[in-house]
């Protein structure tokens, strides 16, 4: 049987068993098929009509599963876009907040690893690689030096090179996660060209030969700038080792090698540019620069110290010298110099008070408590100082803790009170009083017409047991050494002993400056008697002759 055949027979066969039936056919390559009905969506919206039931379980049922499909897969693709969006999102937020002090990704400082590293792991990292850089230079007849980059004159900056670093790619957000955007970061610093080529002049050229550049350097015992004259001679041509250089700061890991060449040249720089470099750098020596703490403390920076700071640097194809300032090296000096010259402790207030509170005298004034903080603000006023040649005050950065008080009631209006004077100079008088309750009288004599003393209420400030009083001029002039049991009320006003004017204190004649001059065994009670504070009341007016007879 062929192939046709089998099919032929097996259609057959379903169709009757479809159908209950069974048949054979004489001719057995026909096969009669009833032709196949078209159905359209018409007839599917008719046959729903009159048979919903029929209409939903045929090919209704096909468009609903297709549909239902449809919406799954749907729904299931915007879940997974929006978890990708979710995932994306915690990524930048997560990367952008963890390298926000940090090395972001793409960021690379030569081809040593900064990856994630805060400014302190930066700060050693950099540090380490600038001292490790080296540079080597040969010359024609095949000597050579290897260099680091303070040698070859350059200045390197490394905060300045750590908060770039830290500073790369944060502009923008999604420059912070792309670890596709690259940017590489050099070794900050600038190259001083007169340091460089007297470096090279003094490792690869004979001293005899080389040329010599007129420099200015700081003489201790003179204590000022002078001149290094300048010599004609043989130069490096340092164009190849500039170049060296900036290799170098880009990449600090790179030891390279270079030929220098030498030519016969004048000196670029000459004595009269250097002496007005000299002159200019002394000026700055000789503006004071203060530094105070706000408060009760202020600090001069000596002028040796400012010299150190003070760089001449030479630019050797512009034919000049610049004064620069070494910034880390007045940092590290305030640092270490303004807390021992600014700090103070706070001091209680001591005060006298009366019964409603008011401050009669204060004892010990108090004082804030005061402590140096952050210096870079003060460096930078510092050197901004320096650039104008200008001398200037400058107040650091503090904290300050506010002192705290203790004040003492007195009273002056009750019987046995506290202790207090009045000196009546028209009795040429002195009464001691404890509040309102009289202790003891005393004779006196005050202040001459010409020197009379002060009228109004006064409180004692200082005390000393004896004393060398000078004052006056001319004929008026006065020196008394070993003055006994003085003590100042007002000014240069005083209670004390005055064994050379006794007949003025018996008879109440003023012969004094302003002072209560009393017998000493009396200046004594009273140096006992009145406490730092007490109140002393001067009244009545000064007599012009004797008050008390002979």
């Amino acid at each position: 049987m062929t192939t046709r055949e089998w099919l032929d027979s097996h259609a057959d066969d379903d169709h009757d068993e479809q159908h209950g039936m069974t048949s054979s056919y004489t001719d057995e390559s026909t096969v009669v098929m009833e032709p196949v009905q078209q159905v359209t969506a018409a007839d599917d919206l008719a046959a729903f009509e009159e048979d919903p039931q029929a209409a939903h379980s045929g090919a209704g049922e096909h468009v609903a599963r297709k549909s239902h499909g449809s919406r799954v897969g749907l729904i299931a693709g915007l879940i997974v876009f929006a978890v990708l969006i979710v995932l994306f999102t915690g990524y930048c937020i997560g990367a952008s907040w963890y390298f926000k002090d940090k090395v972001a990704p793409g960021v690379s400082f030569g081809s040593t690893r900064v990856l994630a590293m805060d400014k302190n792991e930066l700060q050693q990292t950099v540090k380490q690689a600038v001292q490790q850089a080296k540079v080597t230079v040969t010359n024609k007849q095949g000597e050579s030096v290897q260099a680091s980059l303070s040698d070859l004159g350059v200045s390197t900056d490394i905060d300045a090179t750590v908060q770039q670093l830290l500073n790369a790619k944060k502009d923008h957000w999604y420059e912070v996660v792309n670890p596709f955007a690259k940017q590489n970061i050099d070794v900050q610093g600038e190259v001083d060209q007169l340091a460089l080529t007297q470096y090279l002049s003094k490792n690869l050229i004979d001293d005899s030969q080389r040329v010599v550049n007129a420099s200015v350097a700081y003489n201790n015992d003179a204590a000022k700038f002078e001149v290094v004259p300048s010599r004609d001679g043989e130069a490096p041509v340092i164009n190849n080792v500039l170049t060296a250089i900036k290799q170098v700061q880009t990449d600090p890991a790179v030891h390279d090698t270079v030929a220098m060449k030498t030519k016969n040249e004048p000196a670029a720089i000459d004595d009269q540019t250097a002496q007005q470099t000299a002159d200019a750098a002394n000026a700055r020596l000789a503006n004071e620069l203060k530094i105070s703490n706000g408060e009760n403390k202020t600090f001069t920076i000596p002028a040796q110290t400012v010299a150190s700071w003070i760089h001449v640097t030479g630019n050797i194809q512009e034919k000049k010298l610049d004064i620069a300032y070494d910034t880390d090296a007045v940092k590290q000096y305030l640092a270490d110099t303004l807390p021992k010259e600014l700090n103070q402790d706070a001091v209680t207030e001591k005060n006298v008070v009366d019964t409603s509170g008011k401050v009669l005298f204060v004892d010990v004034k108090g004082v804030k408590g005061v402590k140096v903080g952050s210096v870079d603000q003060t460096a930078t006023d510092v050197i901004n100082a320096l650039e104008q040649g200008q001398p200037a005050e400058i107040k650091a950065a503090v904290q300050t803790e506010d002192f705290k008080t203790e004040s003492r009631t007195v009273r002056y209006d009750v019987p046995d009170g506290d202790p207090h004077m009045v000196v009546n100079l028209s009795e040429q008088k002195a009464y001691a009083y404890k509040g309102t309750t009289l202790v003891k009288t005393f004779n006196i004599s005050s202040g001459t017409l010409q020197h009379p003393s002060d009228n109004g209420t006064f409180f004692v400030y200082l005390k000393y047991e004896s004393q060398r009083m000078r004052g006056g001029v001319g004929a008026d002039a006065y020196d008394i050494p070993g003055v006994p049991w003085v003590t100042y009320y007002n000014d240069g006003e005083s209670f004390h002993g005055a064994p050379w004017n006794l007949y003025g204190v018996d008879h109440g004649i003023p012969g004094s400056h302003g002072c209560a001059g009393m017998y000493p065994e009396d200046a004594h009670w009273v140096y006992d008697f009145l406490p730092m504070g007490s109140m002393v009341q001067v009244i009545g007016s000064t007599p012009t002759s004797a008050v008390r007879p002979a």
